[in-house]
């Protein structure tokens, strides 16, 4: 918690905070369990604070925590559907079972960063990927 309130901190030169958003970045990947919510909330947690140190901060090719297409690609390889199959299943999510519907639920979570990632792709396929993962997430539970 002290290392994503000091990655967060504006006052701090954007070198520390990106050792702090490093350490972050490390407890997250240690302190949760193997379920699927745990595995898909620390995945959020992962590209939400990538991505809000880039926003803060700029991109940073050269350090893959800190590149917006290497951020993106980490989210479409974390989500196991395509945004069509998503999308399919997202009709009449309500009658799906609860883990269907929680399935849906983890991948709308995870895709979240792309609202913020997407000023930050280049065109290309990556980019339009990921506006239209945008476009499905208005249709998931």
């Amino acid at each position: 918690m002290v290392a994503l309130s000091r990655a967060n901190d504006q006052r701090l030169p954007a070198e520390l905070r990106k050792q702090w958003a490093k350490l972050s970045l490390q407890v997250n990947a240690r302190m949760h369990g193997d379920g699927p919510w745990d595995q898909a909330r620390m995945a959020a947690h992962n590209f939400w604070l990538r991505t809000r140190m880039i926003e803060d901060l700029g991109p940073d090719p050269a350090d893959s925590d800190w590149d917006a297409a290497a951020i993106a690609s980490g989210i479409v390889n974390a989500v196991v559907l395509t945004p069509q199959q998503a999308r399919g299943q997202s009709v009449r999510w309500q009658d799906q079972p609860s883990e269907q519907i929680g399935h849906l639920r983890r991948i709308k979570n995870i895709t979240a960063p792309f609202e913020r990632l997407q000023y930050h792709l280049q065109p290309g396929p990556l980019r339009d990927l990921a506006l239209e993962w945008l476009s499905v997430r208005k249709h998931l539970p």
